[in-house]
């Protein structure tokens, strides 16, 4: 059986560096198991969060490596839910953060190549 699912790439070293699961994190501060695929106006492919009993603006699933109780931070030293999950720069909501442009973290990924020059796509993969 085909299927669409996410895959994390790198732009510089073209590798498919982190597995992108059901437990992984999303932006919203809500797992990937919890969005489900949708086909938008546009025929894109999306991933919309639908937690129960939450009214969760995120609108496709936007990976946020995490290793145990270790969580990506922003540059403006907050974390990922503290960013506006809609599509866009995503940037800080927290009231007195005056300098956060978009969410963008100085993490480096094990293929030595910053968080900035990774991206997240769909592909169709066998399961």
């Amino acid at each position: 059986k085909v299927s669409n699912q996410l895959v994390w790439t790198c732009d510089n070293c073209k590798k498919e560096c982190l597995p992108i699961r059901g437990e992984s994190w999303c932006m919203c501060g809500h797992r990937r198991k919890v969005h489900k695929e949708v086909i938008d106006s546009n025929g894109r492919v999306r991933f919309k969060c639908c937690q129960r009993g939450k009214n969760c603006p995120c609108e496709h699933f936007y990976y946020i490596p995490a290793q145990g109780s270790w969580i990506l931070r922003c540059r403006c030293k907050h974390k990922h839910i503290d960013h506006d999950p809609r599509p866009g720069k995503h940037k800080c909501t927290r009231r007195n953060c005056k300098k956060c442009e978009g969410f963008d973290s100085p993490w480096v990924c094990n293929c030595g190549c910053p968080w900035s020059q990774h991206h997240q796509h769909t592909v169709k993969k066998r399961k």
